[in-house]
């Protein structure tokens, strides 16, 4: 049977064995047909819902194509612009961008900056090795970046030469990155900047520096210079009313004359303000380190005040608390010129009451340096609070009365300020107007090791044997090209009994030597022509051991391996400079008996030097206790007739050796300026200037390293530095009478 009609009969409830009749049959067919047309009409159904769903599938197909095909195009546009922009950005940047290919030896791509900034042609570029491009001598930092940058480590820029079309190098900077694609390094990107316009610029501000700097020299030199021709009338002046004082006077004409020198000690004091103000402001000022007693150091300058302070009634004190070490190492000139500075306007501004130095040590700083606190309290008329910042200023006091009534020109506390931030501290103030004021400095020094330590004061000296020439007869030569110091050596030389020879240089030493025997030389280390070593080294080759004459070298130690140079020259002895007489009579004694020559008894008491004594006042002096200045024990020793001899020349001399300093300064000759300053060192340290000594001494070490830079400040110094020397040395020669 039929599977349709089957299960047409199934559904009427029938089956093949009870089928039905006609009448049924009729049925069956007739509700057969109607199934059949409701599955044909289902089947249209379906049909139209197929093909329905066929066009609407069609279009929305067709939507998501066109659009995804819209997109598609949008981002290949906007893909195309971007490439465009970023082609666009790289040809016209002002640098050159290049590619190097996965290797990094050829160039791949450059941008129109490279023709700009090489004149090269971009094509002709394309795949040629990068090294052509690269100055020779930069190649293998080049090459070395390079690699590191394809290892990925991203080296920072550098420098590096390229080559132009005009055959010149011009300098660049370099950066490198990686190119990627995909997981593999296809290259290296690299940027390459112009460094032409910064180094011009970088030159510009150097010589713009330059030139600010020569104006500052130009400034400091013109200063020195001005300082130089006021001091030179301003020292006749000085000099001749201190002169004048110690002479009969008429109290009223006494007092005119102390008028005229306490104004010349105010105009040189200053210059002096101007010049250290100037030296501080070009940064030429410089700082030394030496070790020196903190309570002397703090003393010093109330010694200094007292005389004006014990005229008004104030009462001094000074305060050094345990904290602080004894010795400590630092500039100790420079610390006491803002003490002084600080007592001196202290004792302006106090008309009664008292001043009062006080020193703390507020701990360590670091590891072998300290942080000193000085504190100069008064009880004067004391500073309103909105003047204390002004009073720092330069040229700035705390009001124009102030000027008009105590004086000054407003620099003293700016250099003091700038001095103490030198020493890396501060300088302030702490004020109530009507009841004094409190200045602090606080700075740093170093500690003082046990080798640091300052050397002991030296006490009077030994009394001159003036019998030992009798009793240790000796011929004796002296080489020595500084007059001063030949004058010394002679007169003291003479005070024992010798009558020595000069010999100016080393060639004059062995002229000296084949015309006549000599049992001692004393030879001067650094003379001109020939210094005393070449000379010491001459004598052992022409004159054998018996006929050689004893040398003993007269220099100062400057350096550690001064007296082992000496002694390997051939010399036998060494002294120190200035001579001492205890050393002299020491050295000639051991010279005396190296000759077989024993001294015969001495006097039962010790000869007085001389019958003439100096006179008290001289002792008294109270330029002898100024700072580097003292005459010297064994000077006085030779008695007041030849002090002043000595001193006269001395002075005579230091204003020649000056002017060959100026000179030589002025010829840019640091050869002559070393011998300039040395001799004028010598003389200095023989007659008791160690400040004066100290300057030269600074000067001839630049000059012989060749150079001569600073030389201008250390020569406004010398002459600060002479200008006192000679007021001191004429005031103490002036009490002294005169040589027949």
């Amino acid at each position: 049977m039929n599977p349709l009609l089957e299960r047409q009969l199934k559904h009427l409830g029938l089956t093949s064995s009870n089928l039905p009749d006609e009448l049924s049959w009729q049925q069956l067919l007739e509700g057969l047909d109607q199934t059949l047309d409701r599955a044909e009409q289902e089947r249209r159904q379906l049909q139209q819902s197929l093909e329905i769903s066929s066009i609407e599938m069609r279009d929305v197909l067709e939507s998501v194509k066109a659009t995804s095909e819209s997109r598609l195009a949008s981002e290949r546009d906007k893909l195309r612009e971007s490439e465009e922009r970023y082609r666009k950005l790289v040809q016209t940047a002002p640098e050159v961008i290049f590619s190097l290919s996965a290797d990094g030896s050829t160039i791949s791509s450059l941008n129109e900056a490279f023709e700009t900034l090489t004149g090269w042609n971009c094509d002709q570029w394309l795949g040629r090795p990068l090294a052509s491009l690269i100055h020779p001598q930069d190649l293998a930092h080049a090459d070395a970046r390079i690699q590191q940058t394809l290892h990925g480590e991203n080296p920072p820029a550098f420098e590096l030469r390229l080559s132009t079309r005009s055959g010149e190098y011009l300098d660049a900077e370099l950066t490198m990155t990686q190119l990627v694609e995909g997981d593999a390094v296809s290259g290296v990107l690299a940027i390459a900047h112009d460094l032409g316009d910064r180094k011009r610029v970088q030159q510009a501000l150097r010589a713009a520096k330059e030139e600010a700097e020569a104006a500052s020299l130009a400034k400091t030199d013109f200063l020195a210079n001005m300082s130089h021709e006021i001091r030179t009338p301003l020292n006749a002046i000085t000099g001749l009313t201190s002169l004048l004082l110690d002479s009969p006077l008429e109290p009223e004409s006494a007092n005119y004359v102390e008028t005229i020198r306490s104004s010349g000690d105010t105009v040189l004091a200053l210059i002096n303000d101007i010049l250290d103000f100037s030296k501080i402001e070009s940064g030429m000022m410089e700082l030394e380190e030496q070790p020196f007693s903190l309570r002397d150091c703090l003393t010093g300058p109330l010694d200094l005040v007292a005389a004006e302070a014990d005229a008004k009634g104030i009462a001094l004190g000074c305060k050094l608390e345990t904290s602080c070490p004894d010795v400590v190492v630092g500039d100790v000139t420079r610390l006491r010129q803002i003490l002084v500075n600080l007592l001196s306007n202290a004792v302006k501004f106090t008309q009664d009451g008292e001043i009062e130095v006080i020193a703390r040590c507020r701990g360590r700083v670091g590891k072998d340096r300290l942080e000193l606190e000085l504190a100069v309290r008064d009880t004067g008329i004391g500073i309103a609070s909105d003047k204390m910042e002004k009073i720092f200023q330069s040229f700035s006091q705390a009001d124009a009365s102030t000027s008009r009534k105590y004086g000054g020109t407003g620099l003293g506390l700016t250099i003091s300020q700038r001095l103490a931030e030198l020493m890396d501290g501060r300088l302030w103030a702490e004020s109530e107007p009507g009841k004094g004021s409190t200045f602090f400095c606080s700075l740093q020094v170093r500690r003082a090791a046990e080798s640091d330590r300052p050397p002991p004061v030296r006490k009077a000296g030994k009394k001159i044997d003036r019998q030992l020439g009798r009793r240790m007869p000796l011929r004796i030569l002296v080489a020595e090209d500084n007059v001063v110091n030949q004058r010394v050596a002679q007169l003291l030389l003479r005070r024992m009994g010798y009558r020595a020879d000069l010999a100016a240089d080393g060639r004059a030493v062995i002229d000296c030597l084949k015309r006549q025997r000599y049992d001692l030389v004393l030879m001067d280390v650094q003379m001109p022509h020939l210094d005393g070593l070449e000379a010491t080294r001459l004598i052992h080759e022409k004159w054998p051991g018996a006929e050689r004459p004893r040398i003993v070298a007269t220099t100062a130690i400057a350096r550690p391996g001064d007296r082992d140079r000496c002694l390997a020259a051939g010399m036998d002895d060494f002294i120190g400079k200035p001579i001492r007489t205890e050393e002299l009579q020491a050295a000639l004694i051991r010279g005396a008996r190296a000759r077989g020559l024993e001294p015969a008894a001495a006097p039962r008491s010790p000869t007085e030097p001389s019958g003439e004594t100096l006179p008290p006042e001289a002792s008294r002096d109270p330029g002898s206790q100024g700072e580097g200045l003292k005459v010297r024990t064994d000077l006085e020793l030779l008695g007041p007739r030849m002090l002043r001899e000595i001193i006269d020349q001395f002075l005579e001399t230091a204003e020649q050796q000056t002017a060959a300093i100026h000179d030589a300064i002025d010829r840019d000759d640091p050869a002559s300026l070393a011998v300039a300053a040395h001799g004028l060192k010598g003389s200095s340290a023989t007659v008791g200037a160690a400040r004066m000594a100290e300057i030269c001494k600074h000067l001839e070490r630049d000059a012989r390293a060749g150079s001569i830079e600073g030389a201008s400040e250390h020569l406004a110094e010398l002459g600060r530095e002479l200008d006192r020397v000679s007021t001191f040395f004429r005031r103490h020669a002036a009490r002294a009478p005169r040589p027949v």
